[in-house]
């Protein structure tokens, strides 16, 4: 991974033809044998299974390039993305019912009454959003891009180990 999101995988025929600058439809026969890649898996990586979920959370600042890193995971590898910032802009006006209708008015909301927005509370609909899911693979964006979410009282606090806990055991 870099940068930039993967292509996906090349065929042999079609890294020949753009090293030759041949046209990838033509036939180009490899009769080489593909060697094996030897891999090696320690013991504190759990293999996969089918029946449980896998849940990643992506940690990082604006500009961090977490973006990339999701959007690779989502289209390669078939993760269903949650993101933290949707979950605010769909769900707090029904919390305060309110009719917010843009991201300067959850702005002001967030100014006038910061304890409207807890971590318990997207907490619990990221809980909501895995349980309704049929997904196994999911992706968590759980640092929003919106400074005025992330300088709320509740994101400030330096103790989320309860939250996190609670989280946990759901």
């Amino acid at each position: 991974m870099g940068c930039t999101v993967t292509k996906g995988s090349v065929s042999k025929k079609e890294a020949a033809a753009t090293a030759v600058g041949t046209d990838a439809d033509s036939d180009i026969v490899d009769n080489e044998p593909s060697t094996p890649v030897p891999v090696y898996v320690g013991t504190g990586v759990s293999r996969f299974s089918k029946e449980n979920r896998s849940v990643l959370f992506v940690f990082g600042g604006p500009g961090s390039q977490k973006g990339l890193l999701i959007e690779e995971l989502v289209h390669e590898f078939e993760f269903t993305s949650i993101n933290v910032e949707d979950i605010v802009f769909n769900y707090l006006p029904n919390k305060v019912a309110n009719t917010v209708e843009n991201i300067v008015e959850i702005q002001e909301l967030l100014k006038r009454d910061p304890s409207v927005l807890t971590v318990e509370w997207v907490m619990n609909l990221i809980s909501a959003k895995l349980s309704t899911s049929m997904s196994q693979r999911f992706v968590i964006d759980i640092v929003p891009a919106l400074n005025t979410i992330l300088k709320s009282d509740s994101f400030q606090k330096n103790e989320h180990d309860k939250e996190l806990e609670m989280f946990e055991r759901r």
